[in-house]
């Protein structure tokens, strides 16, 4: 990772600036995202994310059963639960990706999965089934102003 991106990365660890980035550039400044309600998550892609939740999930899970059963009280689960480690009410957190672009160039690379996917021309058969996943992509050059951040990311975009 070059200079410039560890200086950006480190800018954007700022909770304030990193709610108006998500803001400014996928809701047009309109405030949905709280910094206050941010958590860290990992720096991996969606699915290790996820996968971390559900083990800590398992985890917990276990701790509680443990718990339960050194007091003599019986942890009420179906089977299904107790061979998955998870219950049927626990939720994850969900996890929101932007890429945020800010070289001179215009963007060339992919806009999608499906981009980066090598189809058969010849069967779409299976490539109806395929799950397109949109890169949230946030261009600098590629805007006319930016108007709807609120932090110092208007000066420094």
């Amino acid at each position: 990772m070059g200079k410039y991106d560890m200086c950006m990365k480190t800018y954007l660890q700022d909770k304030r600036r990193f709610a108006d980035l998500f803001n400014g550039s996928c809701f047009q400044g309109r405030q949905v995202i709280r910094a206050e309600d941010l958590e860290e998550a990992s720096e991996s892609y969606d699915a290790a994310e996820y996968s971390r939740q559900l083990k800590e999930r398992k985890q917990e899970r276990r701790l509680l059963a443990r718990h339960k059963e050194e007091s003599g009280k019986e942890l009420k689960t179906t089977i299904d639960e107790r061979l998955s480690g998870i219950l049927r009410s626990d939720r994850l957190h969900p996890v929101y990706t932007i890429c945020l672009y800010s070289g001179e160039e215009p963007w060339d690379g992919p806009r999608k999965l499906s981009d980066m996917m090598e189809f058969d021309p010849e069967d779409e058969n299976l490539r109806v089934l395929f799950e397109e996943y949109h890169l949230h992509l946030f261009c600098i050059n590629e805007q006319n102003g930016f108007d709807t951040f609120h932090s110092g990311l208007r000066q420094l975009f």
